[in-house]
């Protein structure tokens, strides 16, 4: 979401309430502050999405890590039941 845009939606918003006649202060405040709540739990939404990818990321560099060890104690058990 392209949060740098939020001031200019808020005052747009603004100028049209005012526009149209809206001069009820408590509805057009409850409205701005709609707008701010959506855009907090967006910015929310999306710093955990992106924690939920480095989660992930490092997830599969462990589980990359788990095969690579396991490939090496699988030669180690080979290369040890070759030798006898």
């Amino acid at each position: 979401m392209p949060y740098e845009y939020e001031e200019a939606i808020r005052g747009s918003v603004e100028m049209e309430l005012f526009r149209h006649g809206h001069h009820d202060f408590e509805y057009d405040a409850e409205v701005i502050n709609e707008i701010k709540e959506v855009y907090a739990k967006a910015k929310a939404f999306d710093e955990i999405k992106e924690h939920m990818k480095e989660i992930n990321d490092e997830f599969k560099g462990n589980i990359n890590e788990i095969h690579r060890l396991l490939g090496q104690e699988t030669e180690f058990v080979i290369e040890d039941m070759e030798d006898k």
